[in-house]
């Protein structure tokens, strides 16, 4: 828990920064005054770039239905916020286009005291009510199946595609994985899986015996269609989700190790 701000101005840190919310593929949320009005437009988004040679910052859009050439000004004042140790800057727009926004580089970045965190919380949630109809939903029902796992609805995914670490690409239908797993106690199984998306962060593969897997377990790769991947592809269980009621499938999510 953070009692103080802590104020980071020297570049080459706030760079590393950003340089690692790309390669992580930490989502990002952005928010500047609407064209013509006093609104606030709340913008999902990942970053696309930043360097000390033109002094910029892009993020990239994902959401075509909301471009940013709709909605922007060049030199209206913006705001940058990671959930990546609460991190929060106010720079100016420097360009645009429909999918890519580019900012003046900041003079400094804050990593936000627990209180002002909630109170940034609260500013998104107005801008998205969504966000907080989902955090309701959230707190309010108890989204499991008769194992005890967490059911994601088609409304959950769709919210929960905004804040993605990476936009993924959808596997072809029929495309399988098989995998080694390592338990804590270092016992050790194999399956095959059909892939449901894949992603330069992790993979997500489906199946109907979720007790097989668990948070936590250790995955490794072995091939993908038969054919060994050109470099190891290791990580770990993140997350278990029902994604359909009327089936039993699961949805396994894998993060590489770095």
């Amino acid at each position: 828990m953070a009692d103080q701000t802590i104020i980071i101005m020297d570049e080459l840190k706030i760079l590393d920064y950003f340089h690692d919310l790309k390669k992580d593929e930490n989502p990002v949320l952005l928010w500047t005054k609407v064209e013509g009005g006093p609104e606030r437009k709340l913008f999902f988004c990942h970053i696309n770039h930043s360097n000390l040679v033109d002094h910029e910052i892009g993020v990239v859009n994902h959401d075509t239905s909301q471009p940013f050439a709709k909605f922007c000004e060049e030199e209206a004042e913006v705001f940058i916020y990671s959930e990546k140790d609460s991190m929060l800057l106010k720079s100016e727009i420097k360009r645009f286009h429909n999918d890519l926004l580019v900012v003046h580089f900041p003079k400094k970045i804050n990593i936000v005291a627990d209180q002002m965190k909630l109170n940034i919380h609260k500013t998104i949630e107005a801008l998205d009510p969504t966000i907080k109809k989902m955090k309701e939903t959230d707190q309010n029902e108890s989204k499991v199946d008769e194992h005890g796992i967490e059911i994601e609805t088609p409304e959950d995914q769709k919210l929960y595609a905004k804040l993605r670490a990476a936009p993924r690409g959808k596997a072809d239908k029929g495309q399988t994985a098989s995998i080694k797993v390592t338990k804590p106690d270092n016992s050790i199984g194999t399956s095959t899986n059909e892939v449901l998306d894949i992603s330069r962060g992790g993979i997500s593969i489906l199946t109907s015996s979720p007790n097989n897997l668990a948070v936590g377990d250790q995955v490794a790769i072995m091939t993908i269609n038969g054919d060994e991947p050109p470099f190891p592809l290791e990580g770990n269980v993140v997350s278990i989700k029902r994604i359909d009621l009327n089936e039993i499938r699961y949805k396994v999510g894998i993060k590489f190790n770095e």
